[in-house]
């Protein structure tokens, strides 16, 4: 293979231009390739220890067991040798006997007397990767003894002289004797070296295999026996040329390729652990791989949409879809396993980072950063500065949910909006002074109302005939009688209160009640009533349990109609309902009691259903007695004075909270008296200083600051005027909003967030002065995102209130972390927030800052005078809110009466109304995905041998010093994740080029020219044909980074179209077929073969795009955050890409078939060949599923003989024809199984279990897994 006396490793590197350097580096490569040889450990395995062994050792152990310190015991445990030697109790480890290594016992605990750590046991994970690591032998790479703080001795200059960090060549291909086999220049590259060693290529491939071999290459399906026929009758010169450009415009031509993507950035949907919360909106990064391949985009260009997408002046925007494709190329970043809620936060940062540069290093450069997180990278030019000046970059930076549409389009929406929205403004305003005629009066008649109605209510509950109710349920029988009950929440009778399950439940009558409570919160169900006439006015009822709208429910249905709905309120304690029914008098009704809630509260309960003519409380009578005082108040209308009496049922009315309080209790009062005083308490802004705290946010100025606007929602500054709400399904203007900074100035349809700068927690709270509906505020520490309970779950407050409060945040115990907050808009009907100061302070809020009150006092003398103050009351918050001058209370009046309807219409307005609510139904569905988004510049800290809490010098933003040619920092005062963009696909970049290069060629030849294609320094591999690598990369960059073109090159050459036929020359001198002698025969992806079989049963569902299949869940598939509910066996038809990939409940076969799981990058599946395979080809649910369908296939081809059905089934299964000998061993298959089956001759052409039996003998053969 090689040149005699010159070895192959240095024959396969570029000479460094330092003869000296050329040296030291040999000795380096030799010294680590003999001690792979000497120890038989892969790549991936030293990689285990490098991610998961060495720095837990770093972090717990070496501050008793490593040569710099006094080593306890005698062990040493920085260094191979050390546990070989072990201590005073001997050897540490025993390769491959994890159950009698000392060092596994006194980790587990096993010993009561030994225990290591000695304050607390590692947790189950970590423990189960020490005895992995142990039983495949302890790879452990450390030669030497380790140096003092873990750190090896590092020459940059010298180490920069490796072949990958060389300048690309532009490299002409060399000459060859055979030219006559040369169709391309890779070919004269893999000739000449086959004709040095004297080897001679294998002869072309025939178009059968060559068809199969491409179309699987390239969209990851069988050809058709339409398609091979068409390519076996094409004798023109381009018939294979032709081929290749009709797959590499096929649609499915994306799916393949960003299926081998998303093996590089560790594709989930899930953060595993042992929660497996999902990754909310991570799909579309699915989706978008798929266009970007179809579309070719140039790789210069979709890297840089990796790495910064999110900061480009210019994003990449869909034409027909409108999306913002830059935007979704950096959800790969937050792809990475994460828990809830993390004891040590510090350390999760550090290894959700890690995991992000360790992913971002292999993918695009092919360089194991992580490696020089607690140290120096032991053989690659990679300081532990250069890893910690990357992790500033991802530190400064931050998760967001960003809005797939094109900025550009949602800004021009917005501003219209906002254009129409200032319209409606000023109509309001004009028309205010006519909306409120009068109001006084109405509150005046409604009090009056109230008061006659609690009387009228009182003499009736005397008068009432409890006789003459009818009981629909009261569930004391021994059953629930007549009900109907489905499913599985409700047993076949009622609930007892003295049940254990029931233990807690209150406010039943007697001892029965339905309660779908009986077997926990899973079983769903429905309990349903018989039909009964409507025949009294109300309907009263006692109801309990989840407060889950349409899920956890009791309803009245009449014609198969909803008309009345009840949910709990989160209460075991029953509460009293009422439903109105006298509109539906004499119809025929049932009632039905929902449970389709699984999670918390996922149950109802209900007792003592009763038809009467009493209702349960004095409010249900109010509309009645608004009809008897219109008699006295001619000039109010009947419909709103009708809806000013059903305010009035609202119980919180009778507390001093409620806006018409006071006013209520003044008309009370002089009921009784010839003068009274009516006193409001106001609310005032407070004039903050900035000695009284620290200010982290103040908006009240009309700008933001150094504060981060995201999206549209918040626009580019604040308003200065009052604004308006217009929101609800109805779209009406529902509140007034006072002169804050808010989220809805154009509408609440839009996606946006407010983030303030990086910030060091060094006070004890946190308070923000806001108000809003449905929306959240988060204080995120070291860019943790499972902000949940029971440790992180006060940082999150979902805002829930229609006037200005203080949101305190208890920061105490994080002092000295480094902190955001984030103001996150959600679009909704209702949703809006809004906020103006962000204060930071110790103890009680500081004087100045609290909200002040004024007391107004008034002496009033009748009702006429307080109806006119109320008036001039409403008239002057209002002036005082269209000027920008409103206190905290004092839109509460009106807001209230918008929100209650209590003001007259105005045709003008609503159509106005309409209109504008016309342009928000006009906007595009609000679709997100996870994404990266810009925070400030924060220097990093150096963490000693990975260490968050022991700190070294600081480090700033900058690519590495290798490649960038020095240590200069980014001068930014932004993250730097666009200058590490450009900088990685910057020409004088080598590896970016190379690197994916090699990738293409991996996946076409089944090895690239670096086999360790994630590796491309000192422990990865050589590449076997360095020039050629070299050659491809230069053509990649001057052809536009086209990656379709650069597979049509590979693919087009004689190299790609060789059989796979070895001589027995290359097989004794190139056993591994590192010089491709001939193709190698592969085995298909997990992926293709489980979409294979969807092909030849015809079941195949070739839609594209969109959410995930729900994942199938076998019996086999447990273990906590298992998801509720399981997906159909076959994903619904689905290609395998779009079925959910779940970190913990990962798809069975996919698995068997070396599906990788997804915590890091992996470019180079592994490729086993186990029994499990076999058995899962014979056994599989799904497998057999796929045979069944086929059989059905089979007899419904209009073919009338064994022989031709058999033809039918192999052209399918491996597009060829069968031989002789084929058919009659399949004839006779057919036979057995009939008389298997006892069926008769003349059946048993359409007998569909032969068949479906055939079916799965052909799909398990090798030659329908493998390629040749």
């Amino acid at each position: 293979m090689f040149d005699r006396g010159v070895s192959s490793q240095s024959q396969f590197m570029i000479k460094p231009t330092k003869p000296v350097y050329v040296v030291l580096i040999l000795v380096h490569v030799v010294s680590w390739n003999a001690f792979c040889n000497q120890n038989g450990f892969s790549t991936e395995q030293f990689g285990f220890f490098e991610s998961h062994i060495r720095p837990i050792l770093i972090e717990n152990c070496y501050s008793c067991h490593a040569s710099d310190t006094k080593q306890e015991g005698g062990l040493m445990l920085d260094s191979r040798s050390g546990w070989e030697k072990g201590g005073y109790r001997g050897p540490a480890i025993i390769p491959g006997d994890a159950e009698n290594s000392l060092l596994i016992q006194v980790i587990s605990y096993t010993n009561p007397d030994l225990q290591m750590p000695p304050k607390s046991q590692l947790s189950g994970q970590i423990i189960d990767r020490f005895q992995r690591w142990v039983q495949m032998g302890a790879p452990d790479p450390r030669t030497g003894q380790a140096k003092p703080n873990g750190m090896s001795l590092f020459n940059i200059k010298s180490r920069s002289n490796f072949w990958c960090y060389q300048p690309v060549k532009v490299t002409m291909p060399p000459e060859v004797q055979n030219k006559e086999w040369v169709a391309s220049p890779i070919d004269q590259f893999i000739l000449a070296r086959l004709e040095r060693e004297r080897l001679t290529p294998a002869d072309p491939a025939n178009k059968r295999t060559l068809i199969r071999r491409l179309t699987y290459a390239l969209i990851g399906l069988p050809p058709t026996p339409k398609e091979v026929d068409a390519f076996l009758t094409d004798a023109s010169e381009n018939a294979y040329s032709g081929m290749v450009n009709r797959l590499l415009d096929s649609p499915h031509f994306g799916e393949r390729w960003a299926r081998h993507w998303m093996d590089l950035v560790r594709y989930a949907e899930t953060r595993g652990h042992e929660g497996d919360f999902p990754i909310q909106n991570v799909w579309p990064y699915r989706d978008y791989l798929i266009r970007a391949f179809n579309n070719d985009i140039p790789y210069n260009q979709f890297a840089r949409e990796h790495i910064a997408g999110d900061l480009l002046d210019a994003p990449r925007i869909h034409p027909e879809l409108g999306y913002n494709e830059s935007v979704m190329g950096t959800a790969f970043y937050h792809l990475g396993e994460a828990t809830h809620s993390p004891v040590d936060i510090l350390k999760d940062e550090a290894v959700r980072i890690d995991n992000m540069i360790d992913v971002t290093s292999k993918t695009f450069l092919g360089l194991t950063v992580g490696c020089a997180r607690c140290h120096d990278h032991k053989f690659d030019a990679i300081s532990t500065k250069d890893y910690y000046s990357l992790f500033a970059i991802m530190a400064n930076s931050r998760m967001t949910y960003a809005s797939v549409h094109s900025p550009d389009k949602l800004a021009n929406r917005a501003k219209t909006l906002r254009t129409e929205k200032s319209k409606i403004r000023q109509m309001f305003i004009d028309n205010w002074q006519i909306r409120t005629k009068d109001l006084g009066r109405y509150l005046v008649a409604a009090s009056g109302i109230r008061s006659q109605a609690q009387k009228y209510f009182e003499m009736r509950s005397q008068q009432h005939d409890s006789s003459q109710d009818l009981i629909i349920a009261d569930f004391e029988g021994q059953d629930y009688g007549d009900w109907q009950a489905t499913g599985e929440a409700f047993r076949l009778k009622s609930a007892r209160g003295n049940l254990e399950s029931q233990k807690g439940v209150a406010g039943f009558k007697g001892i029965g009640f339905a309660n779908s409570l009986s077997d926990g919160d899973k079983p769903q169900g429905v309990l349903t009533s018989p039909k009964f006439q409507v025949r009294r006015k109300f309907v009263n009822f006692l109801i309990g349990g989840g407060n889950h709208h349409n899920q956890t429910c009791v309803n009245l249905v009449i014609d198969d109609r909803i008309v009345r709905t009840a949910t709990g309120n989160n209460q075991k304690k029953l509460a009293v309902v009422t439903w109105d029914v006298s509109e539906f008098s004499d119809e025929i009704a049932q009632i039905e009691i929902i449970d389709e809630h699984s999670g918390s509260w996922g149950h109802i309960i209900l007792d003592h259903v009763v038809l009467t003519n009493l209702p349960t409380s004095s409010g249900f009578l109010y509309s009645e007695m608004a009809l008897q005082a219109i008699k006295d108040n001619q000039n109010l209308e009947v419909d709103q004075l009708i809806l000013w009496a059903n305010v009035l049922k609202d119980e919180r009315i009778d507390k001093p909270e409620h806006p018409l309080y006071y006013w209520f209790k003044a008309i009370e009062e002089l009921e009784n008296k010839a003068q009274i005083n009516l006193q409001i308490t106001r609310e005032l802004k407070s004039n903050l200083k900035q000695k009284d705290g620290i200010i982290l946010g103040d908006f009240r100025d009309g700008n933001f600051g150094k504060w981060y606007l995201e999206g549209i929602a918040f626009g580019q500054s604040p308003s200065s005027k009052g604004d308006i709400l217009v929101s609800g399904k109805d779209r009406q203007i529902n509140q007034l909003l006072p002169s804050i900074p808010s989220s809805v100035g154009a509408t609440t349809q839009l996606p946006g967030a407010l983030r303030s700068p990086t910030f060091t927690i060094e006070h004890d709270f946190i308070n923000v002065r806001a108000l809003g509906y449905g929306n959240k505020i988060r204080v995120v520490l070291h860019n943790l995102q499972l902000i949940q309970d029971p440790i992180y779950g006060g940082l999150e407050r979902r805002i829930n209130n229609s006037r200005v409060q203080w949101q305190k945040f208890d920061v105490h115990r994080w002092k000295g972390h480094r902190a955001y907050i984030e103001m996150l808009h959600s679009t909704g009907p209702d949703n809006f927030i809004a906020a103006d100061l962000v204060v930071a302070h110790n103890g009680e809020l500081p004087e100045s800052f609290a909200i002040k009150s004024q007391q107004f006092s008034k002496q009033i003398s009748s009702c006429e005078e307080l109806a006119t103050l109320f008036d001039q009351w409403i008239l002057s918050a209002f002036n005082d809110w269209q000027a920008g001058a409103s206190d905290i209370y004092q839109l509460d009046l009106p807001n209230f009466l918008l929100r209650h309807k209590l003001l007259s219409s105005s045709s003008d307005l609503n159509n106005s109304i309409l209109s504008y609510s016309q342009l928000e139904s006009a906007l595009p569905l609000d679709q997100r995905i996870v994404a990266m988004t810009d925070g400030n510049s924060h220097q990093m800290a150096v963490y000693t041998r990975g260490d968050p809490r022991d700190l070294a010098e600081t480090v700033s933003a900058r690519f590495l010093e290798v490649l960038a040619g020095s240590d200069t920092p980014y001068q930014t005062s932004s993250s730097g994740r666009l200058q590490l963009a450009e900088d990685i696909i910057s020409p004088s970049n080598p590896l970016v080029s190379r690197v994916m290069v090699n990738r293409v060629w991996h996946h076409l030849f089944g090895r690239g020219i670096v086999a360790t294609v994630d590796n491309f320094g000192l422990m990865g591999e050589l590449p076997s044909h360095p020039k050629l690598l070299d050659y491809l990369a230069d053509r990649f960059v001057s052809n536009g980074w086209s990656i379709k073109d650069l597979i049509r090159t590979i693919v087009n050459s004689n190299t790609y179209r060789m059989s796979s036929q070895r001589s027995s020359e290359s097989l004794r001198f190139d056993p591994d077929n590192i010089l491709l002698q001939s193709v190698n025969v592969r085995r298909l992806e997990a992926e293709a073969i489980r979409d294979s079989m969807l092909i030849v049963s015809e079941r195949l569902n070739r839609k594209m795009y969109g959410q995930s299949e729900v994942v199938h869940l076998t019996p086999f598939m447990i273990g906590r955050g298992k998801p509720g509910q399981s997906g159909p066996l076959d994903g619904n038809g689905r290609r395998s890409i779009y079925i959910e990939m779940r970190r913990n409940f990962l798809p069975e076969m996919m698995l068997t078939f070396d599906l990788p799981i997804p915590f890091t990058t992996f470019g180079r599946r592994d490729s086993t060949n186990v029994p499990d395979q076999a058995l899962t080809l014979m056994n599989s649910p799904f497998v057999i599923q796929q045979a069944e369908y086929w059989g059905e296939q089979v007899l419904k081809q209009e073919i009338d003989s064994l022989e031709g059905r058999i033809e039918w089934m192999y052209q399918r299964a491996y597009s060829r024809s069968p031989s002789e000998d084929e058919i009659s061993q399949t004839i006779a298959m057919l036979y057995n199984q009939s008389k298997e089956y006892d069926i008769l001759e003349s059946e048993r052409l359409y007998d569909k279990r032969i068949w479906k039996d055939l079916g799965h003998v052909l799909l398990n053969t090798k030659e329908f897994i493998y390629i040749f």
